[in-house]
């Protein structure tokens, strides 16, 4: 089951994510898979939501049950400016999830 605050990331909904988090959703929250808002707001290339989840003070670096971060979610589909964001913000580039790979082997993927 996704959280009520994951479901606001998919879709982009910042200001429902607001109102959760002003009536005490935590932002690191995650899912059965390990997947926070952050992931999901990256994988789907909302920009805007994963910047207000930053500001809010989410962990850039937290990783999935996989091992994979918000960098390699956002690299995975493509999202350039999510990976720009992360990357100037300071998230290693160099991580690997469980298999070994890095977000440029997730672009690479597609």
């Amino acid at each position: 089951r996704k959280s009520p605050l994951n479901l606001a990331a998919e879709h982009g909904h910042t200001g429902v994510a607001r109102l959760l988090i002003e009536y005490g959703a935590d932002i690191s929250t995650s899912d059965r898979l390990g997947h926070t808002a952050l992931n999901c707001a990256a994988r789907a290339g909302h920009i805007d939501f994963v910047q207000f989840l930053i500001t809010r003070g989410i962990d850039i670096s937290a990783r999935d049950r996989s091992g994979r971060t918000a960098l390699h979610e956002a690299a995975s589909a493509g999202h350039i400016k999510v990976v720009e964001l992360l990357t100037a913000r300071g998230i290693n580039i160099f991580a690997r999830d469980a298999s070994g790979y890095t977000a440029l082997h997730h672009a690479a993927f597609g």
